[in-house]
């Protein structure tokens, strides 16, 4: 059984991510929790949150996260890949559309691997 291609592992991910970010968006007007939100109670002896965890927490709000993943998408959906016809040197190879012929996967594809965790090959073979 051969491995998924990288862009439908990339497609996998992106989507399994942003569903889950759209789940966790409160949706306008409302606002994501800032630093203060998360740190009174903590502040006060509570359940809250230490200031380095609530940092990180309100840079990471869902909204932020479905427009990064929305946009993933998109560059997902301009880089597709294509095989070199039969007569053509070499042929079989697997290139990238919207980078004139750049071996598969491109810069971009393998970039936005890369940041989601997903191993991109080391050798690119005919597929």
């Amino acid at each position: 059984m051969s491995q998924p291609d990288i862009h439908d592992q990339i497609r996998t991910e992106v989507e399994r991510r942003l569903a889950i970010a759209r789940e966790a968006w409160l949706e306008p007007p409302q606002t994501w929790y800032s630093v203060k939100d998360l740190t009174d109670k903590h502040a006060n002896g509570g359940a809250g949150l230490a200031d380095f965890d609530a940092a990180h927490i309100a840079l990471h709000d869902p909204a932020d996260a479905v427009r990064r993943y929305e946009y993933a998408l998109k560059v997902l959906d301009r880089h597709v890949r294509y095989r070199i016809p039969k007569g053509y040197e070499p042929a079989g190879v697997l290139n990238c559309f919207r980078c004139n012929g750049l071996e598969w996967p491109c810069t971009e594809i393998a970039d936005l691997a890369e940041s989601l965790g997903i191993e991109v090959p080391t050798e690119r073979t005919p597929q």
